[in-house]
């Protein structure tokens, strides 16, 4: 097996663990930051999404940023604008969602 093809079954296993619901906070984030560093932001823009459609933890706010971040990569203003406010929405007055926000104007 290449490294490309362990990183896509990789990838696969945490994608499923994330629509399951079974994926942490801590786990994600770690994972996404590889990709991140791969400027692999479309995989990891898939991965945000997936977790916080099951998300329960105190960590969305977080996570809504990081997705931010991912799509302003992406030059897509419109659904960082969009990520930035949901972590409003779940922590009023996060300076990160805010600074977020202003990037995207």
């Amino acid at each position: 097996m290449t490294q490309a093809a362990s990183a896509v079954e990789i990838a696969n296993v945490i994608l499923e663990q994330s629509r399951l619901g079974q994926l942490d906070y801590y786990d994600l984030s770690a994972f996404a930051s590889i990709l991140r560093t791969a400027k692999n932001y479309q995989v990891a823009a898939h991965i945000y999404y997936e977790w916080l459609g099951n998300a329960q933890s105190p960590f969305v706010a977080n996570v809504y940023c990081d997705l931010g971040d991912v799509l302003v990569e992406l030059n897509d203003d419109e659904g960082a604008m969009r990520a930035f406010s949901n972590a409003l929405h779940a922590f009023p007055g996060y300076l990160r969602a805010r600074v977020g926000i202003s990037t995207c104007q």
